[in-house]
């Protein structure tokens, strides 16, 4: 038989009678400093404290509950947005050479692309390019490495046209240009 749900109990767990309204409170409804709502727990035959549901809350526990869920922000506990972060892990993907492993005297800048080194990598290490895809007006070509089943998206701007060629097999490809 259930005897709560997820708010609280409705039912005493032991002996399966209904709570109410009027039983004592052990644990007092309020809101702390912090802004946190405290919920009113009763003890039940067990001799255990449960939390009630909102059915069984008084009058007065009622409007401070309303209150608290009105509260317009004003509480001072925040919550935090995780921020992801990116990075070219090699350790991850050990078909793309270390950066380190590239003299720069190998890696020539377009200074309208401006890539990075781990960018010229990854280009040189993909041996196909499967597409293009434009997202939000930038056009990004689709590489792959041998022997792995990871796509790349990397600016096409960043590709040089020998690299396009190199990347189509020397084949003429329309759209990747």
């Amino acid at each position: 038989m259930e005897v709560k749900n997820s708010s609280g109990y409705f039912k005493d767990p032991v002996t399966f009678e209904d709570l109410s309204s009027a039983m004592p409170r052990e644990v007092i409804c309020s809101v702390t400093e912090e802004g946190k709502f405290i919920w009113p727990q009763v003890r039940v035959s067990d001799g255990s404290l449960v939390k009630i549901v909102y059915k069984y809350f008084t009058d007065e526990e009622k409007q401070l509950y309303k209150e608290y869920r009105s509260h317009d922000g004003k509480r001072t506990v925040t919550r935090t947005k995780k921020q992801k972060s990116f990075s070219l892990n090699t350790e991850e993907h050990p078909s793309v050479p270390e950066a380190t492993d590239i003299t720069t005297d190998e890696i020539v800048y377009d200074e309208d692309t401006a890539a990075s080194q781990k960018a010229l990598a990854l280009i040189a290490c993909c041996d196909r390019i499967l597409g293009v895809s434009k997202v939000c007006n930038i056009t990004y070509a689709l590489l792959t490495c041998k022997g792995s089943n990871k796509t790349y998206y990397v600016p096409r701007a960043l590709i040089s046209n020998d690299e396009m060629y190199r990347l189509c097999g020397n084949e003429v490809v329309q759209d990747c240009f």
